[in-house]
């Protein structure tokens, strides 16, 4: 079956940087915990001159299965309390996130 990826983008509050960070650590190994999700990985917006980002933080996620299923099985865990919604006291307003699906073999290049 195809891996599927799951891109959340997010910022912290002005000045939660540290609460956001362990918050994101403790909601990643809760959401791996979660049937079809099997790795994420965080990461910080690297800025380019001229090319400005909406969002400083971005987590991948890996997931195995139909991608509805498995965000139905996210959005059961929290409507039943097992899985708490992003904290609004460190990870700011405007979350957006998306799935997409490869639609071809993953290609290397020399150094790869």
């Amino acid at each position: 079956m195809a891996k599927h990826l799951f891109f959340v983008f997010s910022d912290a509050v002005d000045g939660e940087d540290a609460a956001y960070h362990d918050w994101y650590e403790r909601h990643i190994d809760d959401i791996l915990a979660l049937p079809g999700f099997t790795a994420a990985q965080r990461f910080a917006r690297h800025d380019l001159e001229g090319r400005p980002a909406d969002h400083g933080h971005l987590v991948l996620y890996e997931l195995d299965g139909e991608p509805a299923e498995v965000l139905a099985g996210l959005r059961t865990a929290v409507a039943e309390g097992k899985l708490e919604r992003p904290d609004p006291g460190c990870v700011a307003p405007g979350l957006r996130s998306f799935v997409y699906t490869p639609i071809g073999e993953r290609q290397l290049g020399r150094d790869g």
